[in-house]
C-alpha cells in the first residue's frame, strides 16, 4: 500500500486555490487589521532580531511578504 497521496487533478487543485484565495482576501477585507489573529502592533520578534544583527539606524531594510506587519512602522518609530 502506498503512503503517499496521489497528486489531485490539475483543475481541482485551481478551484482550491481560487477558493483559499477568496477566504483569505474575505478575511482581509471583513475585519480590521488588529482583530486578525497574526496581527502584532509591535513586531518584537522581528525588531529583536534586527537589533541582534546590530543593523544600522541608516541601512535599508526590507520588509518582504509580511501582509499587515507593523515592522516599518516600528523601526520609524525607532529612529530607523
Amino acid at each position: 500500500m502506498n503512503a503517499v497521496t496521489p497528486p489531485q487533478e490539475p483543475r481541482r487543485q485551481t478551484k482550491i486555490m481560487a477558493s483559499l484565495k477568496g477566504h483569505w482576501n474575505k478575511k482581509y477585507t471583513n475585519t480590521p487589521i488588529a482583530q486578525l489573529g497574526w496581527y502584532e502592533s509591535k513586531s518584537q520578534p522581528s525588531l529583536q532580531l534586527i537589533e541582534n544583527c546590530a543593523v544600522l539606524k541608516d541601512a535599508i531594510v526590507v520588509d518582504v511578504g509580511s501582509g499587515a506587519s507593523a515592522v516599518v512602522s516600528n523601526l520609524r518609530e525607532e529612529s530607523h
